[in-house]
């Protein structure tokens, strides 16, 4: 629209409005204005008083509008031409991002904020620990920057960047989504980076199992953060508790002499006993380590030690934790061992067969079964030079 017209007089004629002969048109902050009006002397007065404002505006404009100024609109009304867009559409644009600006903070300020708001939330312990692992990995990149100029390429290169898995890398899309949707509830960001960053493929759908390689890894580590953990990681691995037997596991249950771990119905999930064999290498690392432990497994923050020690695997020792896959390593590996699948549906506590064959089968081959049932105190010490083999 052309804001500089100035103004006109032209005839009027319309049977909607009877009486009025004469229109005056002019432009207003960039809007086509009109006044009718029933006789010519009348319109004229108004048109002149018009005309003066008309001039007067035009004197300060070009008053305004030194030399370099004129050739600057020039040139950027001929860039924005080329997309479609005025000079206002650039200001206002320009206008709303500095006041987001305005309205932003540093990354690693919010990230405590947003921590700490989660915690006061009343969200899982496990949760907001997964996030403090996640979201400070994040600012540790991303720290001093101002949220609101973290950019969707930045998330998705730093993502991309990452030393792990894609299920992980997931993981992290999904915290710092979380993170950014928080954020722009507050009004520190316009829009969230991270919603046009498609989610990692994840090739297999299938169980996952920790090769012997990386259970030595794991071992080695876990006798380093505690008994508790270190007993963790070997009833889950080598005897198939689920983490909720293991959460509630009391020494006691443990009858060596026998043979067996006594899983009674309070401890169990489908509320049976159960009793589990202790096979090598778990009778070896149990007379080694825990021969006269008694009471509870778990010692104070056990399950907030627990994910600090697989953040520390997959942080430190690149090594990524896999879901459920210590149950999943002793279930494959024992069948691939004994290829009784009732025997291993028995041990792990599923009331058929069919299910761990299923799931279990050819998973791992026997060859790479008797590694597993080889990892005696001894062996899981041993120097690892590689955890991804």
């Amino acid at each position: 629209m052309n804001t500089t017209r100035p103004p006109s007089l032209s005839p009027f004629k319309s049977k909607a409005k009877p009486g009025y002969k004469w229109r005056v048109r002019w432009t207003e902050s960039g809007k086509r204005r009109n006044k009718l009006f029933q006789t010519k002397s009348a319109a004229t007065d108004f048109l002149n008083l018009k005309s003066v404002d008309f001039q007067n505006l035009g004197n300060r404009y070009a008053s305004e509008l030194t030399d370099d100024l004129q050739r600057e609109s020039v040139e950027c009304k001929k860039r924005l031409d080329a997309v479609g867009a005025s000079l206002t559409d650039a200001v206002d644009a320009f206008l709303e991002q500095w006041e987001a600006r305005s309205r932003s903070a540093p990354v690693k300020e919010l990230v405590a904020q947003f921590l700490d708001v989660a915690k006061a939330e009343g969200k899982r312990a496990r949760t907001v620990e997964d996030l403090r692992f996640r979201l400070n990995r994040f600012a540790a990149e991303f720290g001093e920057r101002l949220a609101s100029d973290v950019t969707g390429r930045n998330v998705s290169a730093w993502l991309h960047a990452l030393k792990a898995g894609n299920q992980s890398k997931n993981h992290f899309r999904r915290a710092t989504q979380t993170f950014f949707n928080w954020c722009k509830s507050l009004g520190y960001v316009q829009a969230n980076p991270v919603e046009g960053i498609r989610p990692f493929k994840v090739e297999s759908e299938g169980v996952e199992v920790f090769t012997p390689r990386e259970m030595a890894s794991i071992l080695r580590e876990a006798g380093k953060a505690g008994d508790d953990i270190l007993a963790a990681v070997l009833l889950g691995g080598f005897a198939g508790l689920r983490s909720a037997e293991i959460d509630r596991f009391q020494w006691e249950t443990v009858k060596l002499k026998r043979g067996f771990i006594d899983l009674s119905a309070g401890v169990v999930k489908t509320a049976q006993r159960r009793l589990v064999e202790i096979r090598e290498p778990l009778r070896t690392w149990i007379a080694d380590r825990f021969a006269f432990a008694t009471g509870a497994l778990r010692e104070p923050n056990f399950k907030r030690r627990l994910l600090a020690f697989r953040r520390y695997l997959e942080a430190e020792r690149g090594l990524p934790w896999k879901d459920n896959a210590l149950r999943h390593s002793f279930a494959s590996y024992l069948l691939a061992t004994t290829g009784d699948a009732g025997k291993v549906a028995e041990q792990l506590g599923h009331t058929s067969p069919g299910v761990v064959y299923k799931h279990y089968r050819e998973v791992v081959e026997p060859e790479t079964a008797a590694e597993w049932w080889a990892l005696t105190p001894s062996v899981a010490s041993g120097t690892v030079v590689s955890m991804t083999g």
